[in-house]
């Protein structure tokens, strides 16, 4: 059981006539999907650059200076006279503190 298969001969001219402006109307569809793809990568970069643009804009209105003003007082720990510190309660250690 042999399958034939015919493929179907069509005379130059009719392939000129129908191939060819259907691969020219394929190529003009391609370039306008191309063209508005861009347009939308376009429109939405341009969106992104204004939006940091008004967050740093923003930002930089919140705070005109870098310079942090205020008071403070520096506290010491007694020392003993040989230079060790005195034995400071539990809840004040460094190692009892709980982690983050």
């Amino acid at each position: 059981m042999a399958i034939e298969l015919r493929s179907a001969r069509y005379p130059a001219w009719i392939v000129w006539l129908v191939g060819v402006p259907l691969l020219l109307l394929a190529l003009a569809a391609a370039i306008f999907f191309f063209t508005l793809f861009l347009i939308g990568f376009g429109l939405i970069a341009i969106a992104l650059g204004l939006r940091l643009w008004w967050w740093r804009r923003k930002l930089r209105r919140q705070s005109p200076s870098t310079v942090l003003e205020g008071e403070y007082v520096v506290v010491r720990e007694p020392r003993r006279d040989d230079g060790t510190q005195p034995d400071v309660p539990p809840t004040k250690r460094a190692s009892s503190r709980k982690p983050l």
